[in-house]
């Protein structure tokens, strides 16, 4: 059968409809669009208006018209910087326009001299008339239908040789076969919160016939996404109630000692939530919580007294940390916490495997001086500084794995090494995950798989981004939620001023007179270096008008050379602007032990000045760095940008962030002095989340949700209908028999954060 004769159906492959090729084929496999069914849920990401109809004689500069005329006129001609330019003149009741393309030279066969033709775009002008640069267009001789002008046009997410032009077309010829998807929402929930029908909604998805019914399709799109999500979420978690956990002993007296022991006081949302955690590893039925706290909270002394309590059963506990530096801190940490007790600490890292026994009151801290075994090539060397030969972590030749698989090490730190397949406890009983938002929920099951036991283990999650009520529903439905309010008693507010270029030598020098007073200073750029590229003044100056596609690059071309780059910034401040001060970077491309011994030195004062990347975003801990500049301040999220600021402001003494940005943009500013207005990461990301919507919470690559359906996260209403939803029909169809599209798809569904 020939591909003439092929009987096209929803589920016929696209490399197999008529005047398909290999080359096309491979490049829509890669766009993840294999059969015809994929092109009707390809949604557009934005959409053109094009059903302004004008008359040429009426068009008026600068707005977005579509005209109809006949070609008089179609050349190519070369300009004198080289530039292949296509020409084409249309005529209407005696008033002409021209038509402009850069650089395609093949459309001269597609404009045919006395055929009439539609012409959508933006209107500009120059000495010689008006015209339309890089117009939309189609024949109109001998057509009925239109696709690409007179109405609201789709534009799709495209890839170099599929055009939104091409989907359009493709997608309009096999419409007709759009009877054939069968509706995927119950009717109830159809008819209870007004959603279109499948069909009338791929419809108006891709071809509305106004804004109003392309809304109404987004939202029912939304909806079954939102759907989706909350199916999943429910459907874990009353999987989760079904397991059982090891249920733990509360060790009071012990946790009351240890926290009198404390060189600070508890407030009192850490000892609320405290006993929270201890009331749920008490039961047999596993902990799912969230501890949700803004930076500097206190969120990691819960969880280091939640692992204490563990331990004194003598169960073991993961701490799993995004990054070396975080989880190193935390072992240092955990070492001073729980110094003279009778716990055995582990640091697990792709780069490091460390032990200590903190039976010994004073351990010295690592690098040098810890009373620690460094474990290279899976065997162990004893630290010259140990003298107790008799302890089982000294023995020769023992590998980590093997002694955490016995049972022998109370409390292991690490990174994703935590999750590798040849690492297994023997008695996992609480997993922490440190930054919540920066893994996804596959890791978090990863993680809890790694119990000896068939029991599972208690789940603690820890974050320090702010979520906004809507997305914590959305997205952490499965998870209880406890949240950290409450600051240590003397934290300063940090004093946040945005700097412009004519005021930056002003805070030079306000910096460099806290660093005679023996203060520490963060600078955080964006970008490790400029490249070669980027510092290029860009393409060349051309009198014709450039085309949108050649603006925009150039655009983004002048942003990138704005960008502050660490090695850039490290030779200007070390060398022009702070040479009487010790001056270091910090960027994710170092090795371990070069990005380990700065941290050491940093936090030890043998640095003033450190010049990083964002790495130091979560969980770098250094009271005395009381100053902080971020670069290209408008280039980070404003969540992320309260992150960053947070990594000052760790004592009592004041501290200060300045907020350097070239922008004139005005959202971005706005931004910027919300940053600067509140101190509160949970209003902050309210803000965030009117303003830009919920793109810096939830990872585009992890979500797969197309731009609509995220923005329907800031609809409380839609999550909670969602949420409704998937409840009923999990109650009466557990296994979702009648909802083929939903069992199919929730595995597929991820919904971590980055």
């Amino acid at each position: 059968m020939t591909k003439k004769e092929i009987k096209i159906s929803m589920e016929t492959n696209l490399a197999d409809l008529p005047r398909a090729n290999a080359s096309y084929a491979l490049r829509l496999k890669n766009m993840g669009l294999q059969k015809v069914h994929d092109l009707f849920f390809y949604f557009p990401s934005r959409y053109e208006d094009f059903s302004n109809i004008k008359n040429i004689k009426d068009l008026k500069f600068g707005e977005v018209a579509t005209i109809s005329g006949t070609i008089k006129n179609v050349h190519n001609v070369r300009t004198f910087r080289y530039r292949m330019l296509t020409q084409a003149v249309i005529e209407q009741d005696g008033f002409s326009l021209r038509l402009v393309w850069f650089g395609q030279p093949y459309l001269i066969k597609a404009l045919k001299i006395g055929e009439k033709i539609n012409a959508s775009g933006k209107v500009s002008g120059d000495k010689n008339g008006i015209l339309m640069y890089h117009p939309s267009f189609e024949i109109v001789s001998g057509q009925s239908g239109l696709t690409q002008t007179g109405k609201i046009v789709p534009v799709y997410p495209e890839t170099k040789g599929v055009s939104s032009k091409w989907l359009r077309k493709k997608i309009d010829s096999l419409f007709y076969l759009v009877k054939e998807i069968p509706e995927t929402l119950p009717s109830k929930t159809i008819k209870e919160y007004h959603l279109p029908k499948i069909d009338v909604a791929l419809q108006n998805i891709h071809f509305p016939a106004n804004l109003k019914l392309c809304k109404d399709a987004q939202k029912r799109f939304a909806f079954e996404k939102m759907l989706e999500i909350q199916l999943r979420i429910l459907k874990d978690r009353r999987n989760l109630e079904k397991e059982k956990s090891k249920a733990l002993k509360i060790h009071l007296e012990e946790i009351k000692k240890f926290i009198q022991k404390l060189p600070f006081v508890l407030t009192h949302d850490q000892k609320r939530i405290v006993w929270e955690i201890l009331q749920n590893i008490s039961k047999p039925t596993p902990m799912n919580r969230l501890i949700e706290g803004d930076v500097g909270s206190g969120k990691t002394i819960v969880a280091a007294i939640a692992a204490f309590n563990v331990a004194l059963e003598k169960k073991q506990v993961a701490l799993m940390a995004p990054t070396e530096i975080l989880a190193r801190q935390h072992f240092e940490s955990f070492i001073k916490l729980f110094s003279g007790e009778n716990i055995n600490l582990a640091l697990l890292t792709s780069s490091e495997k460390l032990m200590v026994d903190l039976r010994n009151k004073n351990p010295e801290i690592y690098p040098h001086t810890l009373k620690a075994i460094n474990i290279k090539d899976g065997g162990l060397k004893k630290s010259h500084q140990s003298t107790d030969k008799q302890d089982y972590v000294y023995k020769k030749g023992v590998g980590v794995y093997k002694i955490i698989k016995e049972g022998k090490i109370d409390i292991v730190i690490g990174t994703h090494a935590l999750i590798q397949e040849s690492l297994e406890f023997q008695d996992l009983a609480l997993a922490i995950i440190d930054e919540q938002h920066r893994f996804g929920i596959k890791q978090r099951k990863s993680l809890r798989a790694k119990s000896g036991l068939r029991k599972i283990p208690h789940l603690l999650s820890l974050s320090a981004t702010p979520i906004p009520r809507t997305l914590a529903i959305a997205f952490y439905g499965d998870l209880d939620i406890s949240q950290l309010r409450e600051m240590p008693l003397g934290r300063k507010k940090i004093g946040t001023k945005i700097v412009s270029p004519k005021d930056r030598s002003r805070a030079y020098e306000f910096l460099r007179g806290k660093l005679k007073e023996n203060q520490q200073a963060f600078v955080v750029c964006p970008r490790i270096e400029i490249s070669g590229q980027e510092n290029q003044k860009g393409a060349d100056n051309f009198s014709e008008q450039p085309s949108s596609r050649q603006v925009l690059a150039q655009q983004k071309l002048n942003l990138k050379s704005e960008i502050k780059a660490v090695k850039e910034e490290f030779e200007n401040l070390s060398k022009n602007i702070f040479p009487e001060f010790r001056c270091a970077m910090l960027h994710g491309k170092m090795k371990a032990d070069e990005k380990n011994k700065i941290m050491q030195d940093f936090k030890s004062n043998k640095i003033q000045i450190l010049i990083s990347t964002s790495i130091v975003e979560v969980g770098v801990d250094v009271p005395n760095a009381t100053l902080m500049i971020i670069e290209s301040a408008e280039r980070f999220g404003l969540a992320q940008l309260h992150q960053i600021r947070g990594r000052v402001g760790r004592s009592n003494t004041q501290s200060f962030c300045f907020v350097f940005t070239n922008s004139t943009d005005p959202e971005a500013f706005d931004r910027l002095e919300a940053l600067v207005k509140s101190h509160s990461g949970f209003e902050l990301a309210e803000y965030d989340l009117k303003l830009r919507g919920p793109g810096q919470f939830v990872g585009e690559k992890q979500s797969g949700l197309p731009d609509f359906a995220m923005s329907s996260l800031a609809n409380l209403k839609m999550v909670n209908a969602a949420k409704k939803t998937a409840g009923e029909m999990l109650a009466q169809d557990p296994e979702l028999k009648n909802y083929p599209h939903f069992r199919e798809k929730m595995d597929g569904v991820s919904v971590s954060l980055d």
